[in-house]
């Protein structure tokens, strides 16, 4: 998972540097190696970023997850991406996951985009066994998700993390205080 994590962070990355973003991984929560589909995972935790690092103008991104159950060789695990971004209006949260739906019209004018990320988002999360939400604060941030059901790897993984994509670190104070006002 951190391989996997790491890779989809290098490409915001760039971006967030860009617009002076703290971009912070924390994957101690989820367990080091599992069984899935890493190119779905890929591509839905990348339609997270995409949109934190597009929505936030000052502040930070985050990813990070956790294992939510272990039944057997089934882990429930959620990926998560907070951001200190422009947030969203609890009544659009729900009208997010569906296709060409955004926050508001003049969202498309000022930030761009197809409006298809998230549906697709939801979309991966159920073909993996779980599901897509947001909690949001407008003017403070966003918490935006994804569940999957994946398996447990029975070895440890051959190769050790790569390394960190630049502007990448661990959680910072500041991090964790804006984190706790979106709980």
């Amino acid at each position: 998972i951190d391989e996997t994590l790491s890779r989809v962070c290098g490409l915001v990355s760039e971006r967030a540097r860009e617009k002076g973003l703290e971009l912070v991984l924390d994957t101690d929560g989820l367990p080091r190696a599992v069984h899935g589909d890493a190119t779905r995972i890929s591509q839905a935790v990348l339609n997270l970023l995409s949109n934190a690092v597009k929505f936030t103008e000052r502040g930070f991104v985050s990813l990070g997850g956790e294992l939510l159950e272990r039944d057997g060789d089934a882990l429930s695990v959620r990926f998560e991406v907070r951001d200190s971004g422009i947030g969203v209006e609890p009544d659009r949260i729900g009208t997010l996951f569906s296709a060409f739906e955004q926050a508001d019209s003049s969202t498309t004018r000022r930030f761009g985009g197809t409006g298809l990320g998230l549906a697709i988002t939801r979309q991966l999360a159920r073909l993996m066994g779980g599901d897509a939400g947001a909690e949001s604060v407008p003017g403070q941030g966003s918490r935006f998700w994804f569940t999957a059901t994946l398996g447990v790897a029975t070895e440890a993984p051959k190769s050790t993390p790569a390394p960190l994509p630049f502007g990448l670190r661990g959680r910072s104070a500041e991090h964790t205080s804006a984190l706790q006002s979106l709980t």
